[in-house]
């Protein structure tokens, strides 16, 4: 009977000592790990910042979450967390980690700082334990007036520098844009001005008679059809004009029948030919001209100083086919 009893009072001193070496254990534990918030300053005036600095320290071998602060703390701006640090040797058997928040406020008042709780857990343990930082207080002063003083007006702008960096990350989109359609006209225009058929200022023909014959042939036919004396006008200085722009054709091997008046006198300014011979074109086609387009009527010795020009200029300008050189100057820019 007493050996019986014996064994239930040592069962219950097991039972008993297992209970208080696990609370004993567990605050060990416990112990071993602390958990800090810290401000650098209580006191502000309203929209200063200041920094609020949590650490930890704990046994390496745990499993550690680390605490997620919130956007806002009632009434308190959260403006920048920096990342968590470890301090010291990670390898060492105790670890100290260390989180700074930069906070602010835009209210007067007094503002409780809640823990920010820490989840662990222990060695082959699947428990979830925590630990929490003390509250905080911050108190939030406004800004002392005088309202004896003057009302001072408001305080410009500062000049703050407007860097490269800055420009180029706000208008880098616009710089590739503005490339990008600069690159696409420059190819349209040069795809237009490749494709530009340029016509050939001189030709070469075949003249199987002398220039100045057929030139004159053709003057006398003209004057057998008395044009201007049967009233037309327009028809005799259309076909004065074309006869002679065929011969400078023949005879230069310019294309004179494709030219402007002022483009065929153009091709005469280097002296090929004389002075004489320039003005009788001259008055030729230009009062041919003012004849065809501005239907100016001229009068009748007009009509015969015309033919009688067109006559003088190819006389003057007659030349053996062995004899004639094409005239080499370019057609004038428009």
């Amino acid at each position: 009977m007493n050996k019986l009893i014996d064994i239930k009072l040592l069962k219950k001193a097991l039972t008993i000592s297992s209970i208080f070496l696990f609370i004993y254990v567990n605050n060990v534990v416990s112990q071993n790990i602390q958990a800090t918030a810290k401000l650098d300053a209580t006191t502000i005036k309203i929209g200063d910042q200041v920094k609020l600095h949590l650490t930890v320290q704990r046994p390496s071998n745990i499993v550690f979450s680390w605490a997620t602060p919130p956007d806002s703390l009632n009434g308190i701006e959260i403006v920048e967390s920096s990342k968590v640090d470890t301090i010291g040797n990670k390898d060492s058997v105790v670890m100290t980690e260390v989180q700074t928040l930069t906070i602010t406020s835009f209210d007067t008042g007094y503002y409780p700082i809640p823990p920010f709780v820490f989840h662990y857990k222990k060695d082959k343990d699947t428990n979830d334990y925590t630990i929490e930082t003390q509250t905080l207080l911050l108190t939030v002063n406004g800004i002392q007036i005088d309202l004896a003083k003057d009302i001072k007006g408001i305080k410009p702008p500062l000049d703050a520098p407007f860097t490269f960096t800055e420009f180029w990350q706000s208008n880098k989109n616009y710089v590739f844009g503005g490339l990008g359609l600069i690159i696409l006209i420059a190819g349209i225009l040069i795809y237009f001005l490749r494709r530009k058929k340029v016509v050939p200022i001189f030709v070469e023909k075949i003249v199987k008679r002398p220039a100045h014959e057929i030139a004159l042939e053709s003057l006398q036919a003209v004057e057998k059809e008395k044009l201007w004396q049967n009233g037309f006008v327009k028809q005799y200085y259309s076909s004065l004009s074309d006869i002679i722009r065929t011969y400078i054709e023949n005879r230069y091997n310019v294309i004179a029948m494709e030219l402007t008046t002022d483009e065929i006198l153009f091709h005469f300014n280097r002296g090929q030919i004389n002075t004489e011979a320039k003005d009788k074109l001259t008055h030729l086609l230009k009062l041919a001209d003012l004849v065809k387009f501005a239907k100016v009527q001229p009068l009748p010795n007009e009509h015969d100083l015309c033919l009688t020009d067109a006559y003088s200029f190819v006389e003057i300008t007659r030349s053996n086919e062995e004899d004639i050189k094409p005239i080499e100057e370019p057609t004038p820019e428009n």
